[in-house]
């Protein structure tokens, strides 16, 4: 049997690495390359050629693959072929271009697998996908991270410069705070009915919000979590005051603390929206009842 050899190789990406230029770009792969026998004689006929794409250079992981071609015409030893856009196995191509580094192997006739294995590499088309025509969109292959401007994103979307945003929904400035202190306190807030005072129970935490735009709402939420002390049956209360404000704008109670010593559900207080900014301070106490 003549040894085969592939003497050279044109890959272009048609899609596969260009799903940011829409959903017209097809997820396909065209192959071009050219048999050889030792000699360097072109074969000519047709071939049953079989395509898998790998991890490595050797060895390695078979991301995709097979996709067997029963019949490819030789033309001077020239082929063409289209891959895609699932193997044998169903598995889409497209999936197969999650990596960084891919590699194809072939096998000619059922035959070993011809060496060394070829590198996909991005072709132009690809190229201008991957910064989206000069605006440096990147996704990281190995994350899923999406950078934009930046190609090391930290976080699943990771924007460096401006954002501007309309007409996207309600939600426009988000701001975070957090205590991760115990608060242990003998001071009660009634649970009479009333509206709790900046004078009962004791702060936990304080939070400054200003708004990028006096007009926007602001949505204030406070949330807390409980261990008992004792076997007793003893309740939390948490509200939410506006520094300028003496009585809470907003309240919630939490009845069942669970066992004895152990976790107890989650307290939330959610005053309704506001239009104003300032300093929010969150009040947490035990109540030893109804008053």
């Amino acid at each position: 049997m003549k040894q085969i050899v592939l003497a050279m190789v044109f890959v272009m990406l048609a899609g596969v690495m260009a799903q940011a230029q829409g959903a017209s770009v097809p997820p396909l792969v065209n192959y071009q390359g050219m048999l050889t026998d030792a000699s360097g004689k072109p074969l000519t006929g047709s071939k049953k050629i079989e395509f898998s794409l790998y991890d490595a250079a050797t060895n390695g992981n078979k991301v995709w693959g097979p996709q067997i071609f029963s019949s490819v015409p030789l033309v001077n030893g020239m082929f063409n072929v289209i891959l895609g856009t699932t193997d044998t196995e169903g598995r889409s191509i497209t999936e197969a271009f999650g990596g960084k580094d891919r590699y194809i192997g072939i096998k000619v006739d059922d035959g070993a697998e011809l060496a060394p294995r070829q590198q996909i590499l991005s072709a132009p088309f690809a190229i201008a996908a991957g910064t989206v025509q000069g605006r440096n969109l990147y996704v990281d292959p190995e994350s899923g991270n999406v950078g934009i401007g930046t190609t090391n994103p930290g976080e699943k979307l990771e924007v460096v410069g401006k954002i501007k945003a309309s007409n996207l929904g309600k939600v426009l400035q988000v701001v975070h705070s957090q205590s991760n202190e115990f608060v242990s306190s003998d001071q009660a807030i009634p649970w009479d009915d009333t509206i709790p005072q900046q004078t009962e129970g004791i702060e936990v935490l304080t939070v400054t919000i200003t708004p990028e735009n006096a007009s926007s709402k602001l949505l204030v939420e406070a949330c807390i979590h409980t261990v008992e002390e004792a076997d007793t049956s003893d309740h939390v209360m948490v509200a939410i005051f506006k520094d300028s404000d003496f009585d809470a704008i907003a309240t919630a109670v939490e009845e069942q603390y669970g066992p004895y010593n152990s976790w107890g559900s989650n307290c939330h207080c959610k005053p309704p929206p506001y239009t104003y900014s300032g300093n929010f301070r969150s009040h947490s106490v035990q109540t030893p009842g109804r008053a």
